[in-house]
């Protein structure tokens, strides 16, 4: 129908605002809306690739984007969120990223831009949320995953694999943060909703990349807040804190070693 409704909390009509087309007030595939803390309400719309911007009582204040990759372009954005300064998260699924702007519409920053299972990565992204501490969780439905980063784009963690199990997930699309400390994940293929704590939510570690340079080896890897351990048997390991942040060199030995991330 291209348009927006708007209904009290039990569920009656208040009023209905837009009509298909691309001029001010009107829609082409309006896929979401975020509600500031004025009222103020942001649809994103998948075919105009545009956010339009209204008063709570539907009047048309401003709108931005075109179609394209360039800073403040989109290509079929699927999701919106706003922070607790009014900032807009626009999840700009065609270009693989997230694009950050003021709530007047001015661009702030981006990041993502890669097709990949990578941390930071998406494919087809079809979902966005922020909570109240303003970390940003991204529904990375071709990965069926959760993404977890902060405001400023920096990747903290990421959880899901594809199945029915608890925790995993079959292309989620919808993703919302609650008021109180819960996550609420639209599993959509496996038709339910899962709910997370933000305390308890599986972290995936990110990987380890190991090399070896001349008579050492070299073990890194890319996340914060992760650190490395090692063991000379899984039989019975007894895992040792190396210590070292995000990048570790040691001697190679003639004892066999493993090595984890942990938290």
């Amino acid at each position: 129908n291209e348009r927006i409704q708007k209904f009290d909390i039990n569920g009656n009509f208040l009023l209905a605002r837009g009509s298909s087309g691309t001029g001010n007030g009107q829609f082409s595939v309006p896929d979401s809306l975020a509600v500031d803390s004025g009222g103020n309400v942001y649809v994103c719309e998948e075919f105009n690739n545009r956010v339009q911007k209204f008063d709570n009582s539907g009047t048309f204040l401003t709108k931005w984007g075109a179609a394209g990759s360039a800073n403040g372009q989109f290509s079929t954005p699927y999701g919106i969120a706003l922070d607790r300064e009014n900032n807009v998260y626009v999840l700009d699924a065609g270009n693989f990223r997230v694009e950050t702007f003021d709530s007047n519409g001015n661009y702030l920053g981006q990041w993502g831009g890669l097709i990949g299972t990578a941390p930071g990565q998406f494919v087809y992204p079809h979902g966005i949320a922020v909570d109240a501490s303003n970390n940003v969780y991204v529904a990375d439905s071709g990965n069926n995953r959760i993404e977890k980063f902060n405001n400023n784009g920096g990747y903290l963690a990421s959880w899901g694999t594809n199945g029915y199990a608890a925790g995993q997930f079959s292309g989620p699309l919808g993703i919302t943060a609650g008021n109180n400390s819960q996550l609420y994940v639209a599993d959509t293929s496996n038709n339910r909703i899962q709910v997370f704590t933000y305390n308890t939510i599986p972290v995936t570690p990110p990987p380890l990349t190991i090399t070896r340079s001349g008579t050492n080896v070299i073990l890194s890897w890319s996340a914060t807040g992760f650190t490395l351990q090692s063991a000379t048997s899984l039989a019975t390991p007894q895992w040792i804190l190396v210590s070292g942040q995000n990048t570790v060199t040691n001697p190679i030995s003639n004892t066999q070693m493993f090595y984890r991330l942990s938290q």
